[in-house]
């Protein structure tokens, strides 16, 4: 499943927006979905790494969404959408 372009190109300008946001000086509560394989996958790593999962949760997206960023302008969301087409397509052939 490829993502197109229009989703590809709000996409971007989706990130480049949040990424604009003033960086938040404590942590801000949020309620979410998450797929429980997925939280199954966090909550073991988490506690391998002998850290909250929250955390590691945290440190994955600060990771993914910021700091891989910073490599190479305007690669780093092509790259996120890559990692995401790529998660897809995996979990499409598992299931």
């Amino acid at each position: 499943m490829a993502i197109s372009s229009k989703k590809e190109t709000q996409a971007i300008k989706d990130i480049e927006e949040a990424l604009k946001a003033p960086r938040s000086a404590h942590k801000i509560r949020i309620t979410t979905m998450i797929d429980g394989d997925v939280l199954d996958a966090v909550k073991a790593e988490a506690k391998k790494q002998e850290v909250p999962y929250q955390t590691l949760l945290n440190q994955s997206l600060r990771s993914l969404f910021i700091e891989d960023r910073e490599e190479i302008p305007g690669m780093s969301e092509i790259k996120i959408l890559s990692d995401i087409e790529a998660l897809l397509n995996t979990r499409k052939k598992k299931a």
